[in-house]
């Protein structure tokens, strides 16, 4: 597994930064108590999951770690020292806009990780020896494996769609055959029916005739409307 200065540029610089931002947590919170702050900065950074387990086996951190934290805590102390004078000047204008300036809070912990952050990435950091987790390059290859999966539940659902629709298909066909069926049979039926009826009288049987509709039939010529007519007639003939 490689080392925190084994890692890329761009890389290392991220992790560090992350780094950077754990040992800033665990020395603001007790910033006034500089025995203990190794024993934080190890316990925050065993928790923090950003490096390998390997590193926590011991009791505490190495010398050389432990002295390069007593800088980044006399860093702390001035950056609340400058925080102080900060808030002192900016006091007048905060009276006057308040919200527009920045809190000393926030400019101490951008101004301290900023520091912690160089030291970090200096190839002489004793932190640069630290073990860190392998980087794992399974998403692209479970991007594709979702991809496939993805693929073949679609065709599975196109192939049960063209099942649904010819299976559709072929009921409507054999409905229609069926109905095409029961037609000849019933005009064989008719006709087998009239040519009992000729053989038993002797005659033909009678014409069917196609009934008229009420749409279709011609109006009845009315004789009142038809003597109106011929007044009229007369009428505009005088």
């Amino acid at each position: 597994m490689p080392t925190i200065q084994q890692l890329p540029p761009t890389e290392r610089k991220e992790f560090s930064r992350s780094m950077a931002k754990e040992l800033y947590d665990a020395l603001d919170r007790h910033f006034d108590d500089a025995d203990k702050f190794g024993e934080r900065a190890y316990r925050q950074l065993a928790e923090s999951g950003l490096l390998h387990e390997e590193n926590f086996y011991g009791e505490r951190l190495s010398d050389v770690q432990l002295a390069k934290l007593k800088t980044f805590h006399s860093k702390y102390l001035e950056a609340r020292n400058y925080g102080d004078t900060y808030d002192r000047l900016i006091s007048p204008l905060e009276k006057v806009v308040p919200g527009f300036a920045f809190s000393p809070e926030l400019l101490r912990r951008a101004w301290c990780i900023k520091h912690f952050l160089k030291e970090l990435t200096r190839d002489d950091c004793p932190f640069g020896s630290m073990l860190v987790f392998e980087a794992v390059d399974d998403r692209d290859r479970t991007d594709e494996s979702n991809d496939e999966n993805d693929d073949a539940e679609s065709e599975e659902e196109g192939s049960e769609e063209e099942g649904e629709e010819e299976g559709s298909g072929s009921d409507e066909e054999a409905q229609e055959g069926e109905e095409e069926e029961e037609a000849e049979e019933s005009d064989e039926s008719d006709s087998d029916s009239d040519s009992e009826a000729e053989e038993a009288n002797g005659e033909p049987p009678p014409k069917r005739v196609k009934p008229v509709r009420e749409c279709e039939r011609k109006p009845e010529p009315d004789p009142e409307n038809g003597l109106r007519g011929l007044m009229d007639s007369d009428s505009d003939a005088d």
